[in-house]
This record gives C-alpha cells, structure tokens and sequence, in this order.
C-alpha cells in the first residue's frame, strides 16, 4: 500500500572517528485533517533552514547531562520529498552542506557503536501504524558510564529530550512561518496488504535509559587481534 500523502524526508550525516559514518532523521507529514497533498516543493532556502535547526540540535549541550562526542563531525542534512509511492518526487536532491563539519560537544570518546534511541509518539493512536518513530543519535559521552543497575541516569538523560522537543517546535513554527500550518515533524507508513497507509503527527519524545547499538557505525574501523596460543 502506498503513504496517505507525500512526506519530507530529514537525514542528518556525518562522520564518526574519522572512517565510520552515522544518520539520523525525521520525517515531516502534513495534518491528518488536509485530505489534498499540500507539502511544499523543497528548496535550497528551506534545506538550509531546517539544516541550521539540525546544526543546534547537534551542537545542543546542558551541564550534567550528555552531549554528542567530538568524534562525531556533521557533515551535510538532506531534505527531500518522498512521494505516495516511497520514491523521491524531484530529480535533484537538496541537502545543507556543513562546512566546515561540525564535531559534537563533548570530549569522551565512548565507543562508535553505541547511541542512544530517541523515540517519536503520535498524537492519535501511539499503538497503532505510524504511531511510533525512532532515531538513534551518535554516540554521547556519558551513556559509557552507567549506575549499578546498568542504566542511564535520569540527569543525563532530560537534556536530550529538552533538546529533541526544542527541534520539533522549531522545525514546526518554520513552516508555520512561512504560512504552511498544515506540516509537522510526524510519522509515516504505507501499510501493507489490504491495511491502508498512514500518517501521525508527533506529540511526544521518549528517550529511554538503556543504551542501544547500531553495528553498521563499527563496520569500517580495522580491528586488530591480541593472539593467545592454547
């Protein structure tokens, strides 16, 4: 089945330790009230608006809580719009190019694979499709050091949501902004089999306090082995 209606695509990219790379993003949805498909065209203009909302969300730190290793280096934020049918609607794609790259704030260097899930909740029906996004952020110093329960601390983490509740109310009033009232950060599926697609607007951010891993982050970096004879 194919998505209710086209969708904004937002892929942040970088580098991570200098040989991997790392993605995170959200997608951007019209109101489930707006039965026409009215998201705008993607400009340059709007790729490099909502490329410097992802910038500060980047760089964001607080005292106490965890922030993005300097090993992680922004690179480029990709902003597209992705048609009924899953493909890309215009033939160029549009990204904010960053340069120079810009490295996360904090000067741990916890190890490539870990990150952390930052969960999106839809308004209308959270169990139900495209009731539920997620993104995983690059790795955080902090998240290595955990209580002896074997989780994250509840200071740590509070600054992560401030800032991820932050993007979303900024990436919402730009297009409020610029008169389109009817887009927000939201969530997308197509369905399947007789189960039509759907689209929900995001309402809240939950960030747990267990750290996750994504082994497509340590693919590149050359291991070594330390040998014992038997």
């Amino acid at each position: 089945m194919a998505h209710p209606h086209p969708f904004i695509k937002v892929v942040a990219e970088g580098s991570l330790y200098g040989t991997e790379a790392f993605n995170f993003g959200f997608h951007i949805v019209q109101a489930p009230t707006i039965a026409e498909d009215q998201l705008p065209a993607v400009t340059q203009e709007l790729a490099d608006q909502i490329g410097n909302l992802v910038r500060t969300y980047f760089n964001s730190a607080a005292p106490n809580g965890l922030s993005i290793t300097a090993k992680a280096k922004l690179e480029r934020v990709k902003v597209n719009r992705i048609g009924r049918d899953g493909r890309y609607m215009d033939t160029d794609s549009v990204e904010h190019v960053v340069n120079p790259a810009i490295a996360g704030r904090s000067a741990g260097q916890p190890a490539p694979q870990l990150a952390l899930a930052v969960s999106l909740i839809g308004h209308e029906n959270p169990r139900g499709l495209a009731g539920r996004g997620r993104f995983y952020l690059p790795p955080m110093t902090g998240m290595e050091s955990v209580t002896d329960d074997g989780k994250i601390g509840p200071l740590s983490i509070s600054p992560v949501v401030s800032a991820t509740q932050k993007l979303i109310r900024d990436v919402n009033a730009l297009f409020n902004g610029l008169g389109v009232q009817y887009a927000y950060v939201g969530n997308t599926s197509s369905g399947s089999g007789n189960r039509p697609g759907r689209q929900q607007v995001v309402s809240e951010v939950r960030v747990g306090n267990v750290c996750d891993t994504v082994r497509s982050r340590r693919r590149s970096l050359q291991e070594n082995y330390t040998v014992g004879t038997i």
